[in-house]
């Protein structure tokens, strides 16, 4: 196979999974990715910078999804905006919910693998800050609703994937935002002091005579 056939990159992408579910990622090399994928070494090396970025591919991508996402998002309360950019982006992984469960399980197994997923996801969440601050968002505030949406957007995709009923991505990720919104609200400093002062709102009582 040449490796000029189109689409090189996505055989290499599903190549190193087959590998990594059946042999182990610590003992696949990047020499039996390529040969899996019918491509040479050198290609390989064209595409990605080494074993564990097979499975983090889309990332830059999705990044850039969701900075062109949060520019043309109409005016609303920020967190809703910063969920919404996820929403529309979330679409794209709807046809590819085995492929990403595989890809999670492999994830799961392997600590370095566990930590490049933790740094990419950190990195969405700064890139969906960044947009907010291009609009105008203060950094902090950006900041805060950007990592409220990202634990939103990561906790809704790891129900998907691992929950076997028929619930959509984009309708987790609502759901979810919802429930921290709701966490949110009764976490307030109002709430918390009614809540250590369940009296206070009532009327004092009467004086005795």
């Amino acid at each position: 196979m040449s490796r000029w056939e189109p689409d090189a990159s996505g055989r290499m992408v599903a190549a190193a999974l087959d590998l990594y579910e059946t042999q182990g990622y610590e003992s696949t090399t990047i020499a039996d990715i390529a040969a899996r994928a019918g491509v040479t070494e050198r290609t390989f090396f064209r595409h990605f910078s080494d074993k564990r970025e097979v499975l983090f591919a889309g990332a830059k991508d999705l990044e850039t999804r969701v900075l062109e996402e949060i520019a043309v998002m109409d005016e609303a309360p920020l967190l809703d905006m910063a969920t919404a950019a996820y929403v529309r982006v979330a679409i794209v992984f709807e046809s590819r919910r085995d492929f990403l469960s595989r890809r999670a399980r492999v994830i799961a197994g392997n600590p370095n693998l566990r930590e490049r997923e933790l740094l990419k996801t950190s990195s969405l969440s700064a890139a969906l800050s960044r947009g907010m601050v291009a609009r105008g968002v203060p950094a902090t505030t950006a900041a805060i609703a950007a990592e409220c949406a990202t634990v939103a957007f990561v906790t809704a995709f790891d129900r998907w994937l691992t929950d076997p009923g028929d619930t959509g991505l984009v309708q987790l990720i609502a759901g979810v935002a919802t429930e921290l919104k709701s966490v949110a609200a009764n976490s307030s400093p109002e709430h918390a002091a009614r809540n250590s002062n369940p009296g206070s709102e009532q009327e004092p009582a009467a004086a005795a005579d």
